[in-house]
């Protein structure tokens, strides 16, 4: 049976996730962008703020891959800047991977994320292998001609590496996305950048890395979850 023909198991606002999506939180697995923008929707339904905007990893890609060589990036601008009203944010998280073709916009092998701080004209890079993904300073290049400003580039892990496997990546980018997005909205959208973000971190399970098997399983149960109470 192809993707196409498979059955849906859970619909929501932005998602149709199948069998196939939910496999890819198996032991081992690449998580791919459809769980991601599924647990997107769950973190902006938990901590809901008017000024913090979750971007679809689809989304992210789009403004990474568009090779247009406007400098003023109207396609952009009309498609995803204005319709999204990302001047009216504070905060902008964008979940970015390594591909480099644009008709493929989510099947790079590693996430990342990149934080959008509006305000204060900062962007942090987390990557929980403490690399450094090109994507993310095309990105970088992008945001500053959205808005018409310099935006400063910071390297938001610096303590330790947080993954030890090759395959974590996009659990560890959904446990920074929360654990942040959680901190932003109960410290009134406002990072401590003299501390770094690695203490944010501290004690937190969602990005450990003994609880990204517990992390996948917990997903894969509130799929099924939703999943049946949508039926009855």
């Amino acid at each position: 049976m192809s993707d196409e023909e498979e059955d849906i198991i859970l619909s929501t606002k932005n998602c149709e996730i199948k069998q196939s999506d939910i496999n890819t939180l198996s032991p081992h697995t690449y998580v791919n962008d459809l769980i991601i923008s599924f647990y997107y929707e769950i973190i902006q339904d938990k901590y809901p703020s008017e000024f913090i905007t979750l971007l679809d990893p689809a989304v992210s890609m789009s403004i990474v891959l568009d090779n247009s060589d406007d400098d003023n990036l109207e396609d952009l601008k009309n498609c995803i800047f204005i319709p999204l009203q990302l001047d009216k944010k504070k905060f902008i998280f964008a979940p970015i991977n390594d591909n480099k073709k644009i008709q493929y916009t989510c099947s790079g092998s590693h996430w990342t994320l990149n934080v959008v701080d509006i305000d204060n004209s900062l962007i942090y890079y987390l990557d929980s292998t403490l690399g450094d993904v090109s994507n993310a300073h095309t990105f970088h290049n992008k945001i500053e001609k959205l808005f018409g400003k310099k935006f400063k580039f910071i390297y938001g892990l610096n303590l330790s590496k947080y993954q030890s496997n090759s395959y974590d990546c996009g659990m560890f980018l959904l446990g920074f996305s929360e654990v942040l997005m959680k901190y932003i909205v109960n410290n009134n959208m406002k990072i401590n950048n003299n501390k770094g973000l690695d203490f944010i971190f501290e004690g937190e399970n969602l990005v450990k890395q003994s609880y990204m098997a517990t992390f996948r399983k917990n997903i894969i149960n509130l799929i099924y979850k939703m999943a049946k109470n949508k039926k009855k």
